[in-house]
């Protein structure tokens, strides 16, 4: 498995209230949004972070605890330390954060994902890519209900409104699943930042070329500033290499190695510059 991973304040914000983190030693990788007056963006994304990075750090999990429950276990515990920061500081009502956790424990065979808000996970495989997240935003949410039309999209204010975020309110419903891994799959994570700013064909195109993956973050994130930068952005993008099968087609193992060792963001200025 090889990765990169780069956050960007973006042209138009003075501070960067996105927070990632990249450890391949436990296979996880996290790339928050934060929202919220007063820096308190910046607090909740990366005290999500540092959160989901301890629970899971932790001792393993009784046998019948399975990885997908595991994930959403540590988004509840995130959404749990945002809102006890909140009430403790009044600077910091309100705030919340998008939480994309994706987990990739050795040998690699399998991707277990869980999040909240529109930060995204997308697939490419084969020349093709797919987005494995369905954004938790109003407007995704009008338009998966039938209460309005995909060719009405752009009428619908704000678009980018959550219809559900960490640290923000009592309810709160991760989405979670598992990805069989195939070899050359390679996995892009991102906030919105990107996302908005450049459609799904652009990234593919970014995408597909045979470059290390810290030089297409550097691509992606370039793209999105040019198309203005409205917004933090923030990338992973994590290379499988190979995964060998057994002659039924069940995984034997995975040959990779990390490019890397653990980084994050919530370890370093936020201003990512």
């Amino acid at each position: 498995m090889n990765f990169g991973a780069l956050t960007h304040p973006g042209l138009a914000r003075e501070n960067n209230e996105d927070t990632y983190l990249a450890d391949p030693t436990l296979g996880l990788f996290v790339v928050a949004d934060g929202m919220g007056g007063h820096q308190a963006g910046e607090i909740a994304s990366r005290l999500a972070v540092e959160t989901v990075r301890r629970f899971l750090s932790q001792s393993p999990p009784a046998p019948a605890v399975g990885p997908e429950e595991r994930l959403q276990e540590a988004i509840f515990a995130a959404h749990a330390a945002i809102r006890t920061a909140a009430r403790e500081d009044f600077s910091q009502r309100g705030m919340g954060t998008t939480l994309l956790v994706a987990l990739l424990p050795p040998p690699f065979r399998t991707l277990w994902l869980a999040h909240v808000g529109d930060s995204r996970a997308y697939l490419l495989r084969d020349g093709v890519l797919k987005q494995l997240t369905e954004d938790h935003t109003v407007l995704h949410q009008a338009l998966k209900a039938g209460v309005l039309s995909p060719e009405r999209k752009d009428e619908w204010p704000p678009r980018q409104m959550l219809s559900q975020a960490v640290g923000q309110g009592a309810f709160l419903a991760p989405s979670s699943q598992s990805i069989p891994l195939e070899s050359r799959d390679r996995l892009l994570l991102c906030t919105d930042g990107l996302a908005d700013m450049l459609r799904d064909e652009e990234i593919l195109f970014i995408e597909v070329r045979p470059k290390p993956p810290q030089e297409v973050c550097q691509a992606l994130v370039e793209a999105a500033n040019e198309r203005g930068g409205k917004d933090n952005i923030t990338v992973i993008l994590i290379d499988v290499e190979s995964v060998r099968r057994h002659n039924d087609g069940s995984h034997l193992a995975c040959q990779g190695r990390a490019e890397a060792g653990p980084a994050s963001n919530a370890d370093r200025d936020h201003r990512g510059r």
